[in-house]
């Protein structure tokens, strides 16, 4: 979501970003705190918009969790072994925050004894 306040011009670190855009890999936007990062970021969504991309093909991700969360990753959650190892260090954990395992297996939405496991990509787009 953008806000409507007016952003100072930032031409040379807009065009900097513009220059990389639509090539791999992923590209991270790092600098002290307070910097204008996520101003950058919002000029980069109104380039965006205003050369033709709509809202529903911007991926835009908060990630500043109000609530404690404990993730924990793996590539895949099928055996037995795994399962193990990626649950125990969550379950040793006693207190009401949500756990969630993260994998890539397709459609792993399921719950062991209150941990969530969930397919890594769906999660990302969810949030």
């Amino acid at each position: 979501m953008i806000d409507t306040h007016e952003f100072k011009k930032r031409d040379l670190y807009l065009n900097k970003i513009l220059a990389f855009q639509d090539t791999a890999p992923v590209k991270v936007v790092t600098d002290i705190r307070r910097c204008g990062k996520s101003s950058l970021l919002r000029l980069m969504t109104l380039h965006l918009k205003e050369n033709g991309i709509t809202d529903d093909q911007i991926l835009e991700m908060n990630f500043e969790y109000t609530d404690k969360i404990y993730i924990q990753v793996t590539e895949s959650m099928t055996s037995e072994d795994v399962r193990k190892r990626e649950l125990f260090p969550l379950q040793k954990i006693n207190d009401n925050y949500e756990k969630i395992v993260l994998s890539l297996n397709p459609g792993m939405d399921s719950s062991y004894d209150g941990i969530k496991s969930k397919n890594l990509i769906d999660w990302l787009i969810s949030e």
